[in-house]
């Protein structure tokens, strides 16, 4: 038996993946070069819809994992094209460009994490993309989850909602906030969309369906939209 054969496989797995970390550090600064002119090519070319090679480049220079996939951020543009009245999106980052590129309403950002949204304001303002309505929104414990600090200003009431945050590892009570803080603000009729494939949102739109009577449009799809009754 070779030595690479005595090693246990959950070592092998660790391996893998610290491999895996290590090779994405190496080649983030080179993927994130494209970045800026993808971004340049969504905005220059809106309100045409982006293709699907326009918004895999945009994915690609991201660089981010939690990231959306293509037919998710195009259910966005989609929605905030359609969209009635102010849009909230909660949790910055590749939807926060797309927003700010397709929709003909304002649209409000909250972010908890003070350097990613340094950096999600620098790349739109470097495109020319508004950014006074991204901002910088901590977290605050409201009991039984946390859930953003919502800023004075906020609209009274909005037409969409983009549901990407916050980060909920281990976060107590995950993206629930959403509703028992400002379902006054989202009105019957109002979009609701969510990547559920993930856990904890998955946790989140199960509670607002048994507590608010929420209904997905399409149970096929990776992501969610949801109604307000």
């Amino acid at each position: 038996m070779s030595i690479t054969q005595k090693i246990p496989v959950s070592v092998k797995r660790r391996i893998r993946r610290a491999q895996e970390a290590v090779r994405r550090q190496v080649m983030r600064p080179f993927r994130q070069r494209g970045l800026r002119p993808a971004l340049e090519e969504i905005v220059r070319t809106a309100p045409q819809p982006p293709s699907d090679a326009m918004l895999e480049r945009l994915i690609a220079a991201w660089d981010n994992p939690a990231a959306g996939d293509p037919d998710y951020l195009r259910a966005v543009i989609d929605l905030c094209r359609d969209a009635d009245g102010p849009i909230l999106e909660c949790g910055s980052g590749l939807t926060t460009f797309l927003l700010a590129a397709y929709s003909s309403d304002p649209v409000w950002t909250l972010e908890a994490d003070e350097r990613w949204h340094a950096r999600v304001v620098k790349e739109a303002a470097a495109v020319g993309l508004p950014t006074s309505t991204i901002r910088f929104a901590p977290l605050k414990d409201y009991g039984e989850f946390f859930w953003y600090v919502v800023p004075d200003d906020l609209p009274d009431s909005f037409g969409l909602v983009v549901c990407d945050g916050p980060a909920a590892g281990g976060l107590k009570g995950g993206r629930t906030g959403l509703f028992p803080v400002l379902s006054g603000s989202i009105p019957s009729g109002a979009a609701v969309v969510v990547d559920a494939g993930m856990v904890h949102e998955q946790v989140a739109v199960a509670a607002w369906e048994a507590d608010h009577g929420l209904t997905a449009d399409d149970l096929t799809t990776p992501h969610r939209i949801y109604r307000v009754p």
